[in-house]
């Protein structure tokens, strides 16, 4: 299963206005005042979902905001969910619930579906009792729905258009490593043709990076391939020292960069199926150096019973 985890993650973190703006959030983000700033809060998920199964593949997000025509502190809520879910619109109704009280604040709930079920799209939770009808509607985008609409995803200077691009490979190019190392390296390409430069573009080549994940001949042809691509755009004249050192620095920091992040997911899942006892792996975890070994563990996390049963993974 190809984990969306991490490059939600950092793009809900790097690119929040952005999120808004790009999908029809547009009301939320005009009734936010951004001058004052906004807090991410995701550790504050974690009493929420303590007694939730980690088997499903979603993120979550929550940010705090200061709402415009309130005069108060509100919480927007989003999960990006990657597969379908039977119980999602009872899962979203009840996240909401329970941060509201928790809070004694407004929360406003999104849901970014990142799945390839065209038909799914659990927008709301309803139920009857006694009576008494209880639930709520949420705002949904399906990010499937831009599958048809590359030429705007490629004209947007919104980050946000290049992360869902990245998304949209990974679901087409599913059983074609060959195909994805190939849309991979057009997208970059795309990136640099249209102008993102320094901080900016290295920003998002990290979400990308993690985003789209090729396997090891796929990656070192990806290499090969961008050396040459830099080489004809910006640098005809290195030598092949210098070339190999380029590679390998860019190299390594995109490979430092995921490695953070899968850390991080790792102890946060951890935290939410183990608590205290499943964060005191993170000191031999966070001494791991292979991507591959990491994320072998954030997928095990599912199926193990105990946090020793998960020491296993990285032990032998």
């Amino acid at each position: 299963m190809t984990n969306f985890a991490t490059p939600w993650k950092e793009a809900l973190n790097e690119y929040f206005q952005e999120f808004l703006v790009f999908f029809p959030f547009l009301e939320i983000h005009a009734g936010i005042d951004w001058n004052r700033g906004c807090s991410f809060l995701d550790r504050e998920l974690l009493p929420v979902a303590r007694d939730a199964e980690v088997r499903r593949q979603y993120v979550d997000c929550l940010v705090k905001v200061w709402l415009k025509d309130q005069g108060e502190w509100g919480l927007i809520h989003v999960e990006v969910q990657a597969t379908r879910e039977r119980n999602f619109g009872w899962r979203m109704h009840a996240y909401n619930d329970r941060l509201r009280d928790k809070h004694k604040m407004t929360v406003v709930s999104l849901a970014v579906l990142g799945d390839d079920h065209p038909r799914w799209r659990p927008h709301q939770f309803s139920i009857e009792r006694c009576g008494t009808p209880v639930g709520m509607r949420f705002p949904v985008v399906k990010i499937l729905d831009y599958a048809e609409q590359g030429e705007m995803l490629r004209e947007s200077r919104n980050p946000l258009a290049k992360v869902i691009m990245a998304h949209l490979i990974m679901l087409r190019t599913r059983h074609d490593p060959d195909a994805r190392c190939a849309a991979k390296l057009q997208l970059v390409q795309e990136i640099d043709k249209q102008g993102w430069r320094g901080e900016e573009r290295r920003r998002l080549l990290r979400v990308i990076d993690w985003m789209v994940v090729l396997l090891k001949p796929q990656e070192a042809t990806f290499w090969d391939r961008m050396r040459e691509f830099e080489n004809k755009r910006r640098k005809p004249f290195m030598t092949t020292p210098e070339r190999i050192e380029w590679r390998e620095s860019w190299a390594k920091g995109f490979a430092e960069g995921r490695r953070e992040g899968l850390t991080e997911s790792i102890a946060l899942v951890l935290e939410i199926k183990f608590a205290a006892a499943g964060l005191r792996l993170m000191p031999e975890i966070r001494a791991i150096q292979e991507n591959a070994k990491l994320e072998a563990v954030l997928h095990a996390i599912r199926a193990a019973a105990s946090p020793e049963e998960l020491r296993h993974v990285w032990t032998g």
